[in-house]
């Protein structure tokens, strides 16, 4: 199977229309699977937690639609960001859990007739980026 780019722009819609800000709902999944990791966000106050969340979410974003556009971009990007998360002892299973929850909010607002169809290309999706993301933490290794 390939990733059909349609279907995963339509879920960012979806997402949009029915969910506004997805940061809520996607740190709500992510502290469900990890919540050991809401200590990394407890630095600096409040302000800058709300603002490191929201960020890291945007950034999960830029990836999957930069991706569907221009897969090296975001290699290039991860090349640089594995190394940095892997520096400040955050471990990779973090990074990866973070984008599969971001996958997860947004595949999740799509209904149902097309569901089956997106969850397949979001799993193709999520499958490249797992990839990537070993091969640049295994270089820092």
């Amino acid at each position: 199977m390939t990733i059909n780019n349609d279907l995963i722009l339509n879920s960012f819609e979806s997402a949009a229309e029915s969910l506004g800000d997805i940061t809520p709902h996607v740190y709500r999944r992510f502290f469900l699977q990890y919540p050991e990791a809401e200590s990394l966000f407890n630095i600096k106050g409040a302000q800058f937690q709300d603002e490191l969340k929201v960020q890291m979410v945007r950034d999960a974003i830029y990836a999957y639609l930069e991706y569907l556009e221009t897969p090296e971009e975001v290699e290039i990007v991860f090349k640089y960001t594995i190394p940095q998360h892997v520096d400040l002892d955050i471990p990779i299973r973090y990074f990866i859990a973070l984008l599969e929850a971001v996958a997860d909010v947004v595949c999740d607002s799509v209904d149902d007739r097309t569901q089956a169809d997106t969850k397949a290309s979001w799993s193709e999706l999520l499958q490249e980026f797992r990839q990537m993301i070993d091969r640049y933490a295994k270089a820092e290794a």
